[in-house]
């Protein structure tokens, strides 16, 4: 047995085969074999929510409603950071409220108490936490955005696409796509003029160079390039 334990194709062999079935082994053996007892899975739980709760700001929102807990009738009390505050203020408010000790039991253990004209319930949801910055992007050199790509009678660079009216991050894009910008730009303009092989682009045509400039765009839309508005 211990030569087979010291095995390590044994082992994984053994530990597949568990991952395999381990979804029909009882939530009890589950239970035994990872914390040792019921009492040590419990415990660890709470101990388990208690972080995630630190790290997950929660708000409790105590609400007065009718016999029923009708919606409409709901109304809210008071706004609370933590469930043990809540109760703390129900408890002070005892007798305001006309609650009797197994009113607050009701409302702790259920969320509401029952059997009342006017009774009381609350619920809880983590508030919202902002993602952490995203870090400062290091700036590029000024030759990045100055480099000019040419296909055909087309030209370009990413600094003509960062001061457009409507103005392109052009940060992450590479000279790859910057190469096939330009190419696909070229051809898509060349097939609306219907040009021929021996005809060329001139950008000094207005409808030349309107068509031109609405192409390059779409094209640059196409390649995923963000517009500074859209991020």
């Amino acid at each position: 047995m211990k030569r087979a334990l010291e095995d390590t194709e044994f082992v994984e062999y053994i530990e597949s085969r568990f991952k395999e079935h381990s979804s029909s082994v009882p939530v009890e053996d589950k239970i035994r074999l990872a914390f040792g007892s019921f009492d040590n899975a419990l415990y660890e739980f709470n101990e388990h929510k208690e972080k995630t709760g630190r790290n997950h700001p929660q708000v409790y929102m105590l609400y007065r409603s009718d016999a029923w807990h009708s919606s409409s009738s709901m109304e809210l009390v008071a706004l609370f950071s933590s469930f043990a505050n809540m109760m703390e203020y129900l408890r002070r408010k005892k007798k305001e409220f006309h609650l009797k000790a197994s009113d607050l039991e009701e409302f702790k253990n259920n969320r509401q108490t029952q059997g009342r004209d006017e009774n009381y319930l609350y619920e809880s949801d983590y508030l919202d936490v902002l993602p952490d910055p995203e870090p400062e992007r290091p700036p590029r050199e000024q030759a990045f955005y100055d480099k000019i790509f040419v296909y055909g009678k087309s030209e370009l660079s990413r600094k003509e696409l960062e001061f457009m009216p409507a103005s392109f991050d052009t940060y992450d894009v590479t000279d790859e796509q910057m190469e096939e910008i330009v190419r696909e730009t070229e051809q898509e303009t060349r097939d609306r003029l219907r040009l021929g092989e021996n005809e060329s682009i001139d950008l000094e045509n207005d409808r030349h160079s309107e068509i031109w400039w609405e192409e390059m765009e779409k094209t640059v839309v196409r390649h995923g390039v963000p517009y500074y508005e859209d991020e």
